[in-house]
């Protein structure tokens, strides 16, 4: 039996880019999302007057892309802005410097229908295609963070969180304690491998896992703070 239209969700890929070095890494990210199986409603991009230029460039199509051009203080009120426009029922997030696989999308419509609102699937570290696995793992997250950044959502989920805390090197482990306060997360377990991966080892990234210990002890301290604030 075919789905109803109002069975089909629709889906929006926010960006956030800013600063200096991510810019070359556009057509690549363009390249990911024109590959992806799933169709979208919109590509929904807040960046600084810096990027407008390689944003402009890199973007093949832009019937389904709008462009914003804010400044803001980091990272958690860029992703928290360019969240914010998106008018679709999910949202799938995928940083400048990664990039889509084609079947990334293929099973938030079944996500969906079950009535979930977080999708747990995997990702592949680049150069050495190690594949991670997501999990909605709690209790635990006052210690470890067992998601992968931000994986797909429900606009509605990431709403009742209040978005990425500002100031905080480790937002999406953030953001994951802000939801797990909700108690409204229902996850999905997905078969499919949603994105490749930059972990830093060519360059530093903004909080990866290349980061040297004192900035990593900085961004563990943060959370440790948050988490006492949000207790499970």
């Amino acid at each position: 039996m075919a789905n109803s239209p109002q069975l089909i969700p629709t889906i929006s890929l926010p960006l956030a880019i800013w600063g200096e070095g991510y810019g070359q890494f556009l057509p690549q990210w363009f390249a990911g999302v024109a590959s992806l199986e799933r169709e979208i409603a919109e590509i929904v991009i807040v960046c600084d007057e810096a990027n407008l230029p390689a944003v402009m460039s890199a973007c093949p199509d832009f019937s389904k892309v709008r462009i914003r051009v804010e400044d803001h203080p980091g990272y958690s009120e860029y992703w928290n802005r360019a969240i914010e426009l998106c008018t679709s029922d999910w949202l799938g997030i995928c940083n400048a410097d990664d990039y889509f696989l084609p079947e990334a999308l293929n099973e938030i419509g079944q996500a969906h229908l079950d009535g979930c609102n977080l999708l747990c699937d995997h990702l592949l570290h680049k150069h050495s295609n190690y594949r991670q696995s997501a999990r909605w793992e709690p209790e635990a997250l006052d210690t470890q963070f067992n998601l992968m950044g931000a994986n797909a959502m429900t606009k509605r989920l990431w709403e009742a969180s209040g978005g990425f805390p500002k100031g905080v090197r480790f937002a999406d482990w953030g953001l994951a304690l802000r939801m797990r306060k909700t108690g409204l997360v229902k996850p999905f377990y997905a078969s499919t491998t949603r994105i490749v991966y930059d972990v830093g080892i060519d360059r530093p990234t903004l909080s990866g896992a290349s980061l040297p210990g004192d900035k990593r002890t900085e961004g563990e301290n943060q959370i440790r703070k948050i988490a006492q604030e949000l207790p499970l």
